[in-house]
């Protein structure tokens, strides 16, 4: 098996092609223009897969890597003259369609897989291989997607979507390197698209609301945070400890790490519409689900934003979350962060980078001499004090410790959660 220079080429190095024998058929490979010692590589590989078809042996690591990246049609020569297999590179729609059939996801993680499929597919074709995308078309894809009319953290949660994609293709070997991965992405959330909107702004929306379960609606995303659709789809009567005055939420977006359920109070805006709801059930799933009609819907925000608008009130970005920011905001500021973050289901850093919200009482007589006199005072008095002895525990009541004067057990329990 010879392998042959031919002329020169003009732009560098020569031509070769690789006389094959397969049994008493000999045959003739183009491989191109190379240089020297890439043609006899190339050679090299080629002699190993004759060699391992004629003794019927395994193909050596070095020439199975080879064909793992080398040039599609050479492999496919190779693979017609039965030297190896098909090569494995599909297109980019076929290789992130199996992508996210195999993926076991949450349903909204699976639409948003599909929009990012959709946008590759729009901008790369239907045929466009897996192994041609480059770092450059990554960067024109981005810059593509900017220009359509979306905002910086959804184009970079599309754009870690797609990074996702060629990350399995790496783990997978389809690929040498990911084309997407120099490109940081990051999503965040501006001091400018944290809107207040306060309790009386919901007061008024719920006044314009059709229906009890819309309006209930309206209070679990501004007075028990959840996350809306998915925390509300699930939650049922069962769910709700009227004794205690609490809730179980489930959270399918954080269960598998754990953290899948949370207890919440029921805070009195809820309390009130939550019993109205009870009653007003009364067979199928309305006896079952909390949500019976809204937790099939569709289209939740943009049905809500008519309501908003119909209290004569201007829509806020963000619509769910806003109201979720909002309340994680208010239980920071009456109840700390500790007990803020278990009850709306996020962690610390998160809730300061994307939910702490800045309020139009936050500068309330701030920065007043008098008032900054009465704070020294007070602190220079207790530390003059001499310590005070524990008091025992029956002397504990919910008014000192819990997080109602109304709901001592749900508070000690909580207390008790939180020691251990």
């Amino acid at each position: 098996m010879s392998l042959q220079k031919l002329n020169k080429s003009p732009k560098g190095g020569h031509f070769y092609r690789k006389q094959v024998a397969i049994g008493s058929k000999r045959t003739t490979i183009r491989l191109g223009r190379l240089s020297v010692k890439n043609a006899e590589e190339v050679s090299r590989h080629i002699d190993a897969l004759v060699e391992t078809k004629k003794y019927n042996t395994t193909i050596p690591a070095a020439t199975s890597h080879w064909l793992t990246f080398a040039d599609s049609g050479l492999v496919e020569k190779l693979a017609r003259m039965g030297l190896c297999a098909p090569m494995a590179n599909p297109t980019v729609a076929e290789f992130v369609e199996r992508f996210i059939t195999i993926k076991n996801v949450k349903p909204r993680t699976e639409i948003q897989y599909q929009l990012a499929k959709g946008h590759l597919v729009e901008y790369f074709g239907e045929s466009r291989r897996l192994k041609s995308v480059t770092a450059t078309d990554a960067d024109d894809f981005y810059q593509d997607l900017l220009k359509k009319d979306y905002s910086i953290n959804t184009v970079n949660r599309r754009a870690g979507r797609v990074r996702e994609f060629f990350n399995e293709a790496l783990e997978q070997g389809l690929i040498l390197k990911n084309p997407f991965k120099k490109r940081t992405i990051s999503v965040s959330v501006g001091a400018a698209k944290k809107q207040e909107v306060t309790e009386a702004m919901i007061h008024q929306v719920i006044e314009h609301c059709p229906t009890t379960e819309w309006k209930l609606l309206f209070a679990f995303a501004r007075w028990i945070g959840c996350r809306i659709p998915s925390e509300i789809q699930g939650i049922t009567w069962n769910d709700v400890d009227w004794q205690n005055n609490a809730i179980l939420i489930r959270s399918p977006k954080t269960e598998h790490c754990g953290k899948g359920e949370r207890l919440v109070p029921l805070f009195e805006e809820v309390r009130l519409l939550l019993d109205r709801q009870f009653h007003e059930s009364n067979s199928g799933d309305e006896l079952t689900y909390i949500f019976p009609t809204l937790r099939h819907h569709a289209c939740l925000s943009t049905t809500a934003k008519k309501y908003v608008r119909k209290a004569k009130l201007p829509v806020w970005s963000r619509f769910f979350t806003t109201l979720r920011a909002n309340r994680e905001t208010d239980l920071m500021d009456s109840h700390g962060i500790r007990k803020a973050c278990a009850w709306i289901g996020n962690t610390p850093g998160v809730a300061m980078k994307n939910y702490a919200t800045q309020k139009g009482t936050d500068f309330d007589d701030h920065g007043s001499d008098q008032r900054q006199k009465k704070v020294t005072t007070k602190v220079t008095k207790h530390a003059r004090e001499p310590a005070r002895a524990a008091e025992p525990v029956s002397a504990l009541t919910p008014e000192k410790h819990g997080i109602f004067a109304h709901s001592g057990a749900l508070s000690l329990a909580a207390d008790s959660r939180d020691r251990t």
